[in-house]
């Protein structure tokens, strides 16, 4: 007797098996999706895997979750409205969604409609599970000018980080180390990751003997693109002096975890500085002042896709790189303790 196949969570396989081998006008979003879209995205990044199941979650909660020929423009503006008006919770605060967070929704949800419509010269493969009903149109996106820090207002939030701590608190937590926050400063404006990418951050992804002054690797959360960032000077002059603590053996900032802790500390933080700001317009920043120094460098420090054929194939931007990093214009206080630090590993 042969012993029974075992499935494991992440195989598609699963999929095909327990979902209907056949779906029709009266089968949910979920199972079209499921049965097939699923198995042909398993092939792709895992960011589009967790985007659709998120987008799903939020159709079967802010709707009836009707069968898909059920779904009319009526239903889709209405997802829309609520999606709008609903509060949601970041960090501590409570806000409603952007009007860029909506769309980007929507397109992901016409993404999974799309195959289903009618067949024509558009969508050959269409099944004709969804009478053709048109997607509500993009909201228009409030074009204001990012918040960027000036150099006097990074010294004030460097020489407040001692502001972390906790006023009463007895646990010893790394949280609370304002070297650690004032590390985290530094990273963030001369390497610009995301808050959580750079949050994250262990010593296994440092390269010391790389370029200059060495580099950092890591894998974007948000989109799982690899990203390789030379070090300058000043970050690594904070990285060593970090690293000489033996705080952590894994982790370059363990205890910097998303949650309440972290925003009160940071909040502490801008309080004491009179700089009323988010840790992330640290990563915009970046990008600003290293495009002053050498055009499209704050681009790529960000992860951002280059612009075109040209730029993609035929442009090297290595020298341009390593000049906007090697040349940036530090605050004050970063200059300061770089040169305290170098001058202590001299002695």
């Amino acid at each position: 007797m042969t012993s029974p196949v075992k499935f494991t969570a992440a195989d598609p396989s699963v999929i095909k098996l327990f979902v209907a081998s056949r779906v029709s006008a009266h089968s949910t979003l979920r199972a079209c999706y499921e049965h097939h879209k699923f198995p042909d995205i398993c092939e792709g990044p895992a960011s589009t895997l967790v985007e659709n199941a998120t987008v799903l979650r939020h159709w079967e909660r802010l709707t009836t979750n009707p069968a898909v020929g059920q779904i009319t423009p009526e239903i889709l503006r209405g997802f829309r409205k609520r999606l709008m008006t609903e509060s949601i919770k970041i960090g501590t605060k409570k806000t409603k969604r952007s009007p860029a967070t909506v769309n980007k929704i929507l397109r992901t949800l016409a993404a999974m409609i799309t195959p289903l419509w009618p067949a024509d010269r558009h969508n050959p493969g269409g099944l004709g599970l969804v009478p053709f009903c048109q997607i509500p149109k993009p909201l228009p996106r409030q074009r204001t000018l990012a918040f960027i820090y000036s150099r006097k207002q990074m010294t004030a939030l460097y020489e407040a980080a001692d502001a972390c701590v906790l006023s009463g608190q007895c646990r010893i937590r790394s949280l609370y180390n304002p070297l650690l926050w004032r590390t985290a400063m530094v990273l963030a404006l001369n390497t610009g990751p995301r808050t959580w990418d750079l949050c994250g951050l262990k010593w296994s992804d440092f390269r010391w003997n790389e370029f200059r002054y060495g580099a950092v690797y890591y894998q974007s959360r948000k989109t799982c693109k690899f990203q390789a960032t030379p070090l300058n000077r000043c970050a690594r002059a904070h990285l060593d002096r970090v690293r000489a603590l033996r705080i952590d053996s894994d982790r370059v900032f363990p205890d910097f975890n998303k949650g309440k802790a972290f925003y009160a500390a940071w909040h502490r933080i801008c309080a004491k500085a009179g700089v009323t700001a988010d840790f992330e317009d640290f990563r915009k920043t970046c990008s600003t002042l290293h495009d002053e120094v050498e055009r499209d460098t704050g681009a790529w420090l960000c992860g951002h896709p280059v612009r075109g054929t040209n730029d993609s194939y035929y442009q090297n931007f290595t020298r341009r790189i390593l000049k906007a990093i090697y040349s940036l214009k530090q605050p004050k206080a970063y200059r300061m303790a770089t040169a305290e630090f170098m001058s202590d590993q001299a002695m």
